[in-house]
């Protein structure tokens, strides 16, 4: 498989939109896709109530190393 080739103008844009929101990539967001992402692959094997279930777990404990402090740099 292929990377997809996105023009030079579009990258920048939605690294400066990340970059505007964001203001840095929080490890426990990147964790939180990756993670989401698995469960993509395993959503055939899993019931659709457990993998809901753990997709709202995964929501959750992103949303909550959000609040925590010192996990973050300072603003």
């Amino acid at each position: 498989m292929s990377p997809v080739s996105v023009p030079p103008q579009t990258a920048r844009l939605l690294r400066d939109r990340k970059v505007a929101v964001w203001r840095y990539v929080s490890w426990s967001r990147v964790a939180g896709i990756a993670v989401l992402a698995l469960l993509g692959l395993a959503a055939k094997a899993i019931p659709e109530l457990g993998l809901a279930a753990c997709a709202a777990g995964v929501v959750v404990a992103v949303a909550a190393t959000d609040r925590l402090p010192g996990l973050h740099p300072p603003r």
